[in-house]
């Protein structure tokens, strides 16, 4: 198990892309603030799974609350074991992926794409 660094970008005034590359079994990505200043935020995983499942966790207070698996807008939390691109329901502190599982072959990727309205 490792902690995975974040890499984000800056796409416009409105928009940002956070990564997470190379996730393996039992993997957690590094957590990231900032987000919740976006109204719009969308996560697409992808890569070799091989019996891994990905969540999508959030905290409110991640130095001192428990990360807690988010949802998307039809409540069903965001959870998977193969590729998928999903819309982001909760408004949290900060993000992150945590592989559940999986072999030493195990390498998948999040985005999490993430846009405010324009003011």
């Amino acid at each position: 198990m490792a902690t995975i660094p974040a890499v984000v970008e800056r796409l416009n005034d409105d928009a940002m892309r956070v990564t997470w590359s190379g996730l393996s079994a039992d993997d957690i990505g590094e957590s990231v603030a900032g987000l919740s200043e976006h109204a719009d935020r969308s996560m697409q995983m992808f890569g070799n799974f091989d019996g891994a499942n990905v969540l999508i966790e959030g905290s409110n207070n991640a130095a001192n609350a428990p990360f807690e698996t988010l949802n998307d807008p039809s409540m069903i939390p965001l959870v998977y074991s193969n590729a998928r691109l999903r819309e982001i329901l909760e408004y949290v502190e900060s993000i992150r992926p945590h592989v559940i599982g999986g072999t030493g072959s195990t390498s998948v990727t999040v985005i999490i794409l993430a846009k405010r309205q324009r003011k």
